[in-house]
């Protein structure tokens, strides 16, 4: 992501209930969360310029983490 790009959280319903039914209701807001968090992250940092890019980069890579241990449960419950 670049400098002024932000991360539209918003996601269409594809009324496919079925890829829903794979993760728990405090999976996906789990995964909501860390986007959220990982979005104010990458907005810290933007508007920061990169003076104290120590804090709000790890806070990013957390819930960068979060997001991919979510996903990756998401695959193993598809299989």
């Amino acid at each position: 992501m670049t400098a002024g790009q932000t991360m539209d959280l918003e996601y269409e319903d594809d009324d496919d209930d079925e890829d829903e039914d794979l993760l728990s209701p405090r999976d996906r807001e789990t995964f909501m969360r860390a986007a959220a968090a990982w979005q104010v992250s990458a907005d810290v940092l933007n508007d920061d310029g990169g003076a104290t890019p120590f804090g709000p980069a790890s806070f990013g890579l957390i819930a960068l983490g979060l997001m991919l241990d979510v996903v990756k449960k998401a695959r193993r419950l598809s299989y």
